[in-house]
């Protein structure tokens, strides 16, 4: 039975009220086969029932996949086409920054969802906030409505965290360079490794920084640097040829914030230094894409080996390879079984065809694919493609990821939550709550 538009549209509403958006998603398709489009926009409040979704999602547990599905949704449905595209941010040339913010998370921007996020979303976290100050993060409510802006900013500014990934904030580009210059340790060929003190740190006066150190029993942390690429990411900065990019500084080796201790430090368009380290079920996704990383050269160069084998022999032996050698992390003992039991087995096959050479370069690279790997590894392996021009600097971010969500994807979000609350702070000036 077909409704009326406003029926479908009220229907839709109860979705959204109650944050049911795959049956949401599921109607509009439906109707959208049927050759029936809505104009979402149309739905009552539908910027306050947005806003309503987002805050309940920070109030329970702050669960932030959840509050960018949300945003996303909105924006691919142009929940906010009927908004006006004036916003009221005093400084123009920081829009440009906002906009490539937001469409690294979101993608294309639908109309009115710039101004959503500048104004709407922000005024009603400014009410949310003022009024129920010891709910939204756990803050003393007792603080003034000053001091729970500035330590909510300090929470995200230093210690963001999403997903696994944890962020921290070493402090400026320029300090951090100079650090590096007078604490340099030669560590081999052109790397070098120094060390980061918890005194050194911005915003001493965050504990969350002095309890990370004090769990782990390190009072500072190590950093790997490779020199060129350093002096070539400084030398752009200072020319500002970096647009909204977070290329790669260096490598935390020792006392990071993950568990391991590890991690990589990124510069950011604001000049910051941030390191984002992982927990011990991140670090072993890395390396297992690092081993997969491995195995893809492997079969390269292995087929270029056997470029003098039959065809048909050759693409088997490939596909052997690419089936008995995964990728796991795995013990000497292991190694040597499959090694023994396996593929030597399959070679007595094809034993007329093989040389010494060729064994060297089995016996190589199977270990190089299959013995623990060190998150080092991938560091100076993934400056050698830069080296190599095979990939930028600001490429890196992408390729550190769990599943889906890479540093990239993090140093975004922390960027997006800064300016949100930015914007907050503006409104609430603006309301003259705050001086």
């Amino acid at each position: 039975m077909n409704l009326s538009e406003d029926q479908y549209l009220s229907q839709l509403n109860r979705y959204l009220m109650s944050g049911n958006l795959r049956d949401f998603e599921k109607l509009v398709k439906r109707l959208d086969d049927q050759g029936i489009s809505l104009d979402l926009s149309r739905i009552q409040n539908i910027e306050e029932k947005v806003s309503n979704l987002f805050i309940y999602h920070l109030q329970t547990g702050i669960n932030i996949d959840e509050i960018f599905h949300i945003l996303k949704f909105a924006n691919d449905f142009q929940f906010f086409a009927g908004l006006s595209e004036e916003s009221n941010l005093p400084i123009a040339d920081k829009d440009q920054e906002i906009i490539m913010n937001l469409q690294s998370l979101f993608e294309n921007l639908s109309p009115g969802f710039f101004h959503y996020i500048v104004e709407s979303l922000p005024n009603a976290l400014s009410i949310f906030i003022s009024s129920n100050r010891g709910r939204f993060l756990p803050f003393d409510s007792r603080i003034s409505l000053e001091e729970t802006i500035n330590s909510i900013y300090s929470f995200v500014d230093n210690t963001y965290s999403s997903y696994g990934l944890r962020t921290r904030k070493i402090g400026s580009f320029e300090d951090y360079y100079q650090k590096y210059k007078r604490k340099r340790q030669f560590f081999n060929e052109d790397y070098y490794s120094f060390e980061v003190e918890r005194t050194d740190l911005t915003d001493q006066s965050n504990q969350s920084f002095f309890i990370i150190f004090t769990e782990r029993g390190n009072t500072a942390e190590k950093h790997l640097v490779y020199a060129p690429l350093l002096e070539k990411v400084r030398k752009k900065f200072e020319l500002s040829e970096y647009s909204y990019e977070f290329p790669i500084v260096s490598m935390i080796v020792e006392g990071g914030i993950g568990p391991e201790g590890k991690g990589f430090a990124y510069l950011t368009p604001h000049g910051e230094v941030i390191e984002v380290c992982s927990d011990a079920k991140q670090n072993k996704a890395y390396i297992i894409e690092y081993k997969k990383y491995l195995k893809s050269i492997f079969l390269e160069k292995l087929a270029q080996h056997m470029q003098s084998w039959p065809e048909k022999l050759r693409l088997e032996t490939i596909d052997f390879f690419k089936t008995n050698i995964h990728t796991q992390m795995v013990g000497l003992h292991d190694i040597e079984n499959l090694s023994e039991q396996e593929i030597n087995l399959y070679l007595k096959k094809v034993n007329n065809l093989i040389t010494q050479d060729f064994l060297n370069f089995l016996d190589k690279s199977l270990y190089e694919i299959l013995i623990p790997v060190q998150m080092e590894d991938q560091f100076k392996v993934r400056m050698d493609l830069i080296k190599d021009n095979k990939i930028s600097e600001s490429e890196v971010a992408r390729m550190a990821s769990l599943g889906e969500i890479s540093h990239f994807d993090i140093l975004n979000q922390r960027i997006f939550f800064l300016n949100l609350i930015k914007n907050i702070i503006r409104i609430l000036k603006r309301k003259k709550l705050l001086k």
